[in-house]
């Protein structure tokens, strides 16, 4: 990296990224006052088998391990269905603990739980969300006795689900294309596709050369890209000026938009990045990289540059 690059990187949103580790921590708080309340009895160990691995998850998250905010959301939920069998095995008989005190506690938790799953699955099916929480709660009340009040807990909870919907609905819709993707931090697909645009009538104009760099990863490589998306994003962008503009194309793609950049300094650019994804720590081997880049021919429409682009990570060998 020569020395007129600074580098630079788009954080991923603080609040998106923390939820699921807040949701943890309280979980956690809230099944560690349960473990106590319990102790000892049965229906402890229960909580003492989900509490246990919170507090690795969280411990593990403040030493630094990147992958913890990852495996957050898989931690709660699974917690929640421990404790939603754990209810039915003790109903059933099939354990010996006390299946209707864990099945209160549930019931107690259910409008948490729905605004939980309504936050985390917002982008699924509202009438599937619906139908996950009605069947959460019908199990739960099997369980519990019949002066607890199951059809105050299932009101407040759909009416939780509609409110979360709705407000995690209008936070993605008032992003608009200014907004960055949340997985990886770099700015939207549609804010690139306008940065573009602008940058193409302002090179016209003032005859100011720009290029286009572009990193796609086998197809093969989609899971492992989108585990470690935000340390390619990172590499990414750590390699750029503050001028330059980054995106996450598609699931293996990202494109990198260079202004007042010939087409020699862009190929530099191009095997810098390279060489920063391929150095990103992963399972296994690195994956090979196809990388391309291509300088903007002016008075020409910015999105012919853009085809003509991918159709160069396309072929074999760049």
């Amino acid at each position: 990296m020569n020395g007129t690059r600074a580098p630079t990187r788009y954080p991923i949103p603080r609040g998106r990224e923390g939820s699921p580790m807040g949701a943890l921590l309280a979980l956690f708080v809230i099944v560690g006052a349960e473990l106590q309340r319990s102790w000892p009895s049965g229906t402890s160990l229960v909580y003492l088998a989900v509490c246990v691995p919170l507090l690795a998850l969280w411990l593990a998250h403040l030493a630094g391990w990147t992958k913890a905010v990852h495996f957050a959301g898989w931690a709660i939920d699974l917690s929640i269905c421990t404790l939603l069998f754990a209810s039915l095995g003790g109903h059933l008989g099939l354990t010996g603990i006390s299946g209707s005190a864990l099945a209160s506690t549930l019931l107690f938790w259910s409008p948490l739980i729905a605004v939980w799953w309504a936050w985390r699955y917002h982008e699924v099916s509202l009438r599937f969300i619906m139908m996950a929480g009605l069947l959460f709660l019908i199990l739960a009340w099997q369980f519990t006795e019949s002066s607890q009040r199951f059809h105050e807990h299932l009101i407040l909870a759909a009416c939780l689900i509609l409110l979360v919907r709705t407000v995690a609905n209008d936070v993605a819709d008032s992003a608009g294309p200014i907004g960055h993707d949340p997985a990886s931090g770099l700015v939207s697909a549609s804010y690139f596709e306008a940065e573009l645009a602008q940058l193409a009538a302002i090179s016209d104009r003032y005859q100011i050369p720009f290029s286009l760099v572009g990193c796609r990863f086998p197809a093969t490589e989609q899971q492992q890209v989108t585990l470690h998306v935000a340390d390619y994003a990172n590499a990414v962008s750590d390699r750029l000026r503050v001028s330059d503009t980054a995106c996450q194309w598609d699931k293996t793609t990202y494109l990198i938009l260079l202004p007042n950049t010939r087409d020699d300094q862009a190929r530099a650019v191009a095997h810098t990045i390279r060489e920063a994804l391929r150095a990103v720590p992963t399972t296994g081997a690195a994956p090979p990289i196809a990388v391309a880049w291509m300088q903007h021919t002016l008075c020409e429409d910015p999105m012919s540059t853009l085809n003509a682009l991918e159709q160069k990570l396309l072929e074999p060998t760049h």
